[in-house]
């Protein structure tokens, strides 16, 4: 069975995954490929796809949310110590920054105060490529900051090798957004249906670490997001993978 994912996902979850599954149904065979770029589910022949907003659009997919993977922008101790510790988002405009390259991710990020004001920046990468896990890499290599999956970065921020930057502003993303994605066929292979309800059931979990459903979790990032009805500021300020 050929399933795709976002290489944003932690390697620590895709792993378990398949191995949790396998154990249950040892006679599926699972083929897993990592991507970030833009997919058709069907033309390119995979079964299933655990993904992010931005890379599917058919309208002939089952679309069933897990939940949010909340990006957030990190650096290495010595990066800050070199360059400083941003105390808003124009900030990040004077730093070195390593990210997708611009057909995955635009260069605009829009960030939102826990106070209610936003922020547009545009962000020139000095070193692009399209790997959230190689942008990782080369963050922890003093390259520049980054902005990422909370996910792929929550065990380097624990251990304090990468620190949290703007910790009082999130970013505001629809590609947070994560789902498991299938062909819309009336019949589908017994061995997609048994892995959508084991992916479903374990990622709902993992990824919504409070418990909440995953319409729950849209309403409330939905609203979190919302224009504030305070008055509120607003600013404006290559390696392959398959």
């Amino acid at each position: 069975m050929r399933v795709v994912t976002s290489s944003a996902f932690s390697l620590l979850t895709l792993t378990p995954l398949v191995d949790g599954f396998r154990k249950l149904y040892s006679k599926i065979n699972v083929h897993l490929t990592l991507a970030e770029r833009h997919i058709d589910l069907v033309e390119d022949g995979y079964y299933v796809g655990i993904v992010t907003a931005f890379m599917v659009s058919s309208t002939a997919l089952v679309e069933r949310p897990v939940g949010l993977n909340a990006l957030v922008p990190v650096a290495t101790p010595a990066f800050i110590a070199q360059h400083g510790l941003s105390a808003a988002p124009a900030d990040l405009q004077n730093m070195s920054t390593v990210a997708l390259p611009n057909d995955i991710r635009s260069s605009s990020w829009h960030f939102r105060h826990k106070l209610g004001s936003s922020d547009q920046v545009n962000l020139t990468p000095v070193y692009s490529v399209n790997s959230a896990l190689m942008v990782l890499l080369a963050t922890l290599r003093d390259m520049g900051f980054s902005i990422l999956p909370e996910g792929i970065v929550a065990n380097d921020i624990k251990d304090g090798t990468l620190v949290r930057l703007l910790p009082d502003y999130a970013v505001n993303d629809p590609e947070m957004k994560v789902s498991i994605v299938y062909p819309g066929r009336q019949y589908l292979p017994a061995k997609t249906h048994f892995f959508i309800d084991y992916a479903l059931e374990r990622l709902t979990r993992e990824i919504n670490s409070a418990g909440l459903k995953p319409d729950e979790i849209f309403r409330q990032q939905q609203a979190a997001f919302a224009p504030s009805s305070a008055s509120s500021s607003s600013a404006s300020v290559t390696a392959t993978a398959h």
